[in-house]
């Protein structure tokens, strides 16, 4: 019965799995969302002023640094696979500058 029962709990997982995968990539498609690549250490956004998009860190991890007026860096968020960020969630000193800079390899859609 033990081994019955698991079993069903992994078909149910695998079966919601690729439902979730499958409505996920027609919202990709129906907001026209494109995938870009980054390396270690390269800048994914850089936000000051207007940043008209929001990045969905779909693989990888990243952080986000502000830099002030002297040029002093601090991180401000790590984000990892599933989170968002854009002008809206990273602005929290206006007259600072802000960078998004991937840690690892990275995808992110936007």
């Amino acid at each position: 019965m033990l081994f019955y029962n698991t079993f069903i709990y992994f078909m149910l997982c695998n079966i919601i799995y690729k439902i979730k995968k499958l409505i996920k990539n027609k919202m990709y498609d129906c907001f026209g969302m494109v995938s870009k690549k980054y390396i270690k250490d390269e800048t994914i956004a850089y936000i000051s002023g207007k940043f008209n998009r929001i990045g969905i860190l779909e693989k990888g991890r990243a952080h986000i640094y502000c830099v002030d007026i002297c040029g002093r860096r601090s991180v401000v968020e790590q984000i990892e696979s599933g989170d968002v960020f854009g002008e809206i969630f990273t602005r929290p000193l206006e007259n600072f500058e802000y960078f998004v800079t991937a840690d690892i390899p990275c995808t992110v859609n936007y």
